[in-house]
């Protein structure tokens, strides 16, 4: 199991927005999930993302939970600046690209083979935001926009 850990760098900065609670959970929920797909299993501390937004961002670090050695690390910025940005997608997307930079790195070596490197996470996470729409015709629109993964 490895555990995800951060430290927020910085202050609130004038123009960006506190991470929320929903951004927080998606980001956690998309994490885990793509690491699943990976073969590893995953936790995230609750200190993984910042507290807020901006270029001072934040330190991640990939730990073995049994030993709490350090594994991985980076510091990312998460930028997000419109109070309209949509919770969800903006901690999806920071999962993401947590995921791929450790595949890049060569961390995730035992991933699913798929089209591109999380697109089965990018159809279930799409999917639950789908089966949410109560609109008809825009549920039918998001499920007919979902990646093919085959």
């Amino acid at each position: 199991m490895l555990q995800l850990r951060g430290r927020a760098r910085g202050g609130a900065r004038r123009g960006f927005n506190p991470v929320t609670k929903g951004m927080y959970e998606a980001f956690q929920a998309s994490l885990v999930l793509r690491l699943g797909l990976c073969r590893v299993t995953a936790e995230v501390s609750p200190a993984a993302l910042p507290a807020t937004t901006g270029t001072e961002g934040a330190r991640l670090e990939l730990a073995d939970a049994g030993s709490q050695a350090s594994v991985w690390s980076a510091r990312s910025s998460f930028k997000f600046s419109s109070s309209q940005q949509d919770d969800e997608i903006a901690g999806i997307g920071f999962a993401r690209g947590v995921v791929d930079q450790l595949h890049r790195d060569g961390l995730l070596a035992r991933c699913i083979a798929e089209p591109y490197l999380g697109c089965v996470a990018d159809r279930r996470e799409a999917r639950q935001r789908a089966d949410r729409i109560r609109d008809d015709r825009e549920r039918f629109i998001a499920m007919h926009n979902l990646p093919e993964c085959k």
